[in-house]
């Protein structure tokens, strides 16, 4: 056989796993992502406004791997199968893994990624766009280094003197952070279209577990103590001068992200509380079916319109505040969601949804019951409570699908879910799935029980295989993070935050 039919029936054979074709599809042109949200949206999502021009001399940079169209959202999710196999790999090997070997796989991802930003370092300092298929795909590798660190910063939570360094470091980013007034706008050491700056903030991740996990430890030692904690500190936050309470953190400087590690452990603070409170709730059929419309309508409360409409800039340190205060919410409603998924009526509940996002966001014309579409903002104190429905349906969807996952071979999932995904979203071509809409937030949770399908298969796959060459361990892991910001648990569950998927191991 010549090198030329070896070739092509290589790109044939990836072709058909990828695609469910042997041809390669057509190419498409470039995401916009200016078409769906504003500057303000963006720096909410911690996106760019612009992102490297596609390559045309291959396909897989010419393929839209975006969050904001329904075929672009598949495509997300048969790329999650391989983030959740790397991801599995990295947090099975950093478990064997000692003090000092952790230490220097920390300080020498973070050095070389740093230096990669200064000088031009080949394949490190290389552009490359989340937005597009091969950029997933090149990016799926990077999250053994996510799951690493993942798993290193939790390892360290137990330490007090690795509690005190985080946050100290925590505070010296905000410090140096008011010291530079252009550090929100010139500093891009955590450029998203660069690897070494997604490495860079992989790096930096072990703090922000660190932070999180050291903030469940403190419920788990005392839930009373936990409580006093989280109440005084955010008491304190608010006293804190305007200097710093009007400050505007970024999200793609080092110092930024430091200064906003800050959050990561109050916002586990308050899903803490959150847990204590959902466990109470749950204990009351009343209290748990009356939680969300109660908390709901506040939002629609003509006396606390102003209240609702207030705007929490998500760079702003006290909006950032605010915000962390409202995990608790987001918890309690998780948490509920998670417990309705185990009742008899979980299956005909999500039936229901799945009609109703059909009729709402597949088909122009249908006589089923659909939502209108409306726009739900991203930063606004009542739309952040409006989502809460939204969230109780992805926890629900989320739960069911994992343990639906548990009972399906593995590999059989792993062989044919990205086929399956690209065909699924070439259907519908014009579906829409941005999150500041409600007909897009509700065909992205629909989308959420594929995702946990193929995540789960991905995780259980990269675990077995890890399992063949090194030794089981004793320690769990709550989870990693996953490339667009979720977590996702060590059982291959897709959960929406850190804080909220940390809460589930305590």
């Amino acid at each position: 056989m010549s090198i030329a039919n070896a070739t092509t029936g290589l790109q044939q054979l990836c072709s058909l796993y990828l695609f469910g074709q042997p041809n390669l599809p057509k190419a498409e042109d470039s995401f916009n992502i200016n078409t769906f949200y504003d500057k303000e949206e963006l720096d909410e999502l911690e996106l760019h406004s612009f992102y490297p021009e596609n390559k045309p001399n291959n396909i897989l940079f010419n393929l839209n791997t975006d969050w904001d169209t329904f075929p672009g959202s598949m495509r997300n999710s048969a790329v999650s199968l391989f983030d959740a196999f790397f991801s599995s790999i990295g947090t099975s090997a950093t478990e064997k893994l000692g003090f000092k070997s952790k230490l220097s796989l920390s300080a020498g991802t973070f050095l070389s990624s740093v230096l990669a930003n200064k000088i031009d370092i080949p394949l490190l300092s290389s552009k490359i766009s989340i937005f597009n298929y091969a950029g997933r795909l090149l990016r799926a590798p990077l999250h053994l280094f996510d799951s690493s660190f993942s798993a290193i910063g939790e390892s360290w939570s137990e330490s007090g003197l690795g509690n005190i360094m985080a946050l100290g470091l925590s505070v010296l980013g905000l410090k140096n952070s008011l010291k530079d007034p252009k550090d929100f706008e010139e500093h891009n050491e955590l450029d998203y279209q660069t690897i070494n700056g997604t490495l860079t903030r992989s790096s930096l991740h072990n703090l922000q577990s660190l932070t999180s996990s050291f903030a469940q430890n403190i419920y788990k030692l005392n839930p009373l103590l936990g409580a006093a904690v989280t109440l005084g500190l955010t008491a304190f936050n608010f006293q804190l001068p305007k200097e710093i309470s009007e400050h505007h953190l970024s999200w793609k400087s080092i110092n930024g992200v430091l200064g906003q590690n800050i959050f990561h452990f109050t916002d586990s603070l308050y899903a803490g509380l959150g847990s204590l409170i959902s466990k109470a709730l749950t204990k009351s059929k009343i209290a748990s079916i009356a939680f969300l419309p109660a908390v709901l309508g506040l939002s629609f409360n003509e006396r606390l319109k102003d209240i609702m409409s207030k705007k929490l800039v998500f760079t702003e340190f006290n909006a950032k505040t605010i915000r962390s205060a409202m995990h608790a919410l987001d918890t309690i409603t998780f948490n509920l969601g998670t417990a309705f998924a185990k009742t008899p009526f979980a299956l005909p509940f999500l039936g229901a949804y799945s009609l109703l996002s059909y009729s709402s966001s597949l088909v122009q014309n249908s006589s089923l019951p659909k939502i209108p579409e409306f726009k739900i903002p991203l930063n606004e104190v009542g739309s952040l409570i409006q989502r809460l429905p939204f969230d109780f349906v992805e926890s629900v969807i989320s739960e069911t699908s994992n343990k639906l996952g548990q009972k399906i071979p593995a590999p059989l999932l792993f062989v044919l879910g990205p086929a399956i995904s690209f065909k699924l979203g070439n259907l519908f071509k014009d579906a829409t799935t941005p999150f500041n809409t409600s007909t897009g937030l509700l065909l992205k949770h629909l989308i959420h029980f594929w995702d946990n399908l193929l995540t789960s298969s991905g995780y259980k796959t990269g675990k077995a295989l890890t399992n063949l060459v090194l030794p089981r361990s004793d320690k769990t892991n709550s989870g990693s993070i996953l490339s667009d910001g979720r977590w996702l648990t060590s059982e291959g569950r897709i959960v929406s935050k850190m804080a909220l998927g940390k809460q589930l191991a305590v």
